[in-house]
């Protein structure tokens, strides 16, 4: 109860006349009447007061009233404590009438300090009403506490009561609109960084529709989505909750029948059909037709009564949203159709000519490149193919590149051309990554030959590799062109596959690859012709890779094969068939020791 004396206006059960400012006291049976009207939705309204009587006419004021063309709904409290209780369990209270003096005489003042330090955020709006303005002086209270507006109960008229709640619930509406918006802003300015990431474009329709949910205030708690057919039925797909505002915004990426599991199906489906609004109980769902196969739909929670200009604002966001989810369908689109161009000319290529678009790309266009060429090829492919006929051919050389493309692609090589059972790899970051890549490609292939379903004649890849500057470019003409290499380098690195047939090796390279790549497992094998070159070139076989035996022997004759190499490249060839024998005395298995024997001894007898 109050502290103050009883016989104070502030204990009177009256309202001001508005008419001649007399009070006129409220019959007990009109007091105790409840409003006849259901207030579900609409502003609440928190009265805090410690006499009933105040509750009571305060009833009666704002019985059946309405801002903005919602209901006035009130909540009560008694104490400054009860106050707080109420105020947590309706986070949406729009305003507190509340007095100064209750339990204590600066109860009010306290309360609306909690109010203002523990929950700073709040935009409940609160006006003072106060039968002792003497202990709350108005001008002091105004400038210390942030409360919209200070009646004395004595002037309060219930027509100046109305008058003041609609001004508050005003401010509020002002505010939260406010709030909501930026809320909703911040939603899509973090979004429009990636527009057209599928999870970014449904945060920024969600914050767009947060900001046009406000506008509609109090139903800021809405639901976006796209029917296409017959909803809720095996006939027509199952909407998803594309956009949402509100306490909706969890069910984004949801089915609109777990986020509306309370509306009835027929009736979602009738509204969307009939491109209309319609009425769910108390809430709306309004489905804009665009003379597409699909109907975009907005449900909004306590949509009791709409306006056209309401209308209107839903059908541009309506329209809007389903225009920004068919620009992205058709991003989504134009990426696939250049996902599938890059099967055929690679991104990476493009990069190595400087290009970001295959569209700039034209016939001529050209770079020269440091790069490092590799080339695979599978052994014995032609005899194999002729055994396996054409369609088990296919299948097998994919599987071979399904296994090669991705030790490729690891090691930043780009896949220039597929020449059936072989492929030109280039490396512009060097040779180290080339040979790390071949190394990769080595290991591929074993997992491949130990798969169940292959052949008892295991799949065996030679591999070659020089490194230099190369030419990129376009060429062709108007209706057709292609990217290519043009290079002495690539010559070689293809050229050399006929050397690996030949001395029965599985990697060859140049010195220019083994002096950048600082290989440990190479030999070298001399000079060798190379058609296209006026020079021989020098190459070195790499065979880290042989089995461990097969390793320990070239290591252990790799001077007398470097022996060997210098008396043939002197025309020693005595000197050199001796030591090719000591070489296959100790590594019968040499086969680069054995190919120079023969060709040695056929230089002796060559006339």
């Amino acid at each position: 109860m109050s502290t103050h004396a009883p016989d104070d206006d502030d204990d009177a059960l009256v309202f001001a006349d508005a008419d001649v400012g007399t009070n006129v006291e409220v019959p007990a049976e009109v007091a105790a009447t409840p409003p006849s009207f259901p207030l579900e939705g609409g502003w609440t309204v928190l009265v805090v007061d410690d006499d009933e009587g105040i509750h009571q006419v305060t009833r009666i004021a704002l019985a059946r009233f309405f801002v903005a063309g919602h209901p006035v709904r009130l909540v009560h409290a008694r104490t400054g404590s009860e106050a707080r209780d109420m105020l947590e369990a309706h986070p949406d209270c729009a305003l507190v009438l509340l007095d100064v003096v209750m339990e204590t005489d600066d109860a009010g003042l306290r309360f609306v300090e909690w109010l203002r330090v523990e929950h700073p955020s709040s935009l409940v709006r609160v006006v003072l009403r106060t039968g002792q303005p003497g202990i709350a002086p108005e001008e002091s209270v105004m400038a210390r506490f942030d409360i919209h507006d200070y009646h004395a109960k004595t002037e309060l008229s219930a027509q100046r009561l109305r008058t003041a709640v609609t001004g508050a619930v005003r401010a509020y509406r002002d505010l939260r609109t406010v709030t909501l918006q930026r809320q909703g802003l911040e939603k899509v300015l973090h979004a429009t960084a990636t527009l057209f990431v599928p999870r970014n474009l449904e945060q920024l329709l969600s914050g767009i529709l947060q900001q046009t949910a406000a506008l509609l205030v109090p139903r800021e708690h809405a639901i976006f989505f796209l029917a296409r057919g017959p909803l809720f039925t095996a006939g027509g797909g199952e909407p998803i909750v594309l956009a949402a505002s509100g306490r909706y915004d969890r069910y984004v990426g949801a089915p609109v029948r777990h986020a509306l599991a309370g509306a009835d199906p027929t009736d979602l489906e009738t509204a969307v059909v009939a491109g209309e609004w319609r009425y769910l109980g108390g809430d709306g769902l309004f489905g804009f037709d665009i003379g597409d196969t699909s109907v975009p739909a907005l449900f909004l929670e306590g949509a009791r009564h709409v306006s056209d200009w309401e209308r209107q604002t839903i059908a541009l966001f309506c329209s809007s949203a389903a225009m920004a989810l068919r620009n992205r369908h058709l991003h989504e689109e134009r990426e696939t159709y250049l996902t599938a161009y890059e099967r055929f000319v690679p991104r990476a290529f493009l990069e190595l000519l400087g290009k970001d678009d295959v569209r700039t790309v034209g016939i001529g266009d050209q770079v020269v490149r440091s790069i490092t060429v590799l080339f695979v090829d599978v052994q014995g492919f032609t005899a194999r193919s002729e055994a396996l006929g054409p369609a088990r051919v296919f299948a097998l050389l994919n599987r071979i590149y399904g296994e090669v493309g991705p030790v490729v692609h690891a090691h930043g090589g780009v896949i220039d051309k597929y020449m059936g059972d072989g492929v030109m790899i280039l490396f512009p970051e060097g040779p180290a990554a080339a040979v790390a890549c071949a190394r990769g490609i080595r290991h591929a292939m074993t997992r491949l030959n130990a798969a169940p379903d292959m052949s008892a004649a295991p799949i065996q890849l030679r591999q070659s590799l020089d490194h230099g500057d190369v030419i990129l470019g376009t060429v062709g003409h108007a209706g057709r062109f292609d990217t290519t290499v043009i290079s002495d380098v690539a010559n070689v690195a293809a050229r050399l596959q006929g050397w690996c047939r030949t001395l029965d090796v599985d990697l060859l390279m140049t010195r220019a690859v083994v002096g950048e790549a600082g290989l440990a497992d190479t030999r070298f094998v001399g000079a060798v012709p190379i058609r296209g070159r006026a020079e021989p070139v020098a190459i070195l076989e790499c065979f880290e890779g042989d089995l461990p035996h097969q390793r320990a022997g070239k290591l252990a004759t790799t001077s007398d094969l470097d022996a060997a190499v210098e008396a043939r490249a002197a025309r020693r060839w005595l000197h050199a068939v001796g030591s090719l024998k000591d070489i296959l005395e100790q590594n019968p298995d040499d086969t680069v020791a054995r190919w120079m024997l023969s060709d040695t001894v056929a230089q002796v007898h060559r006339p």
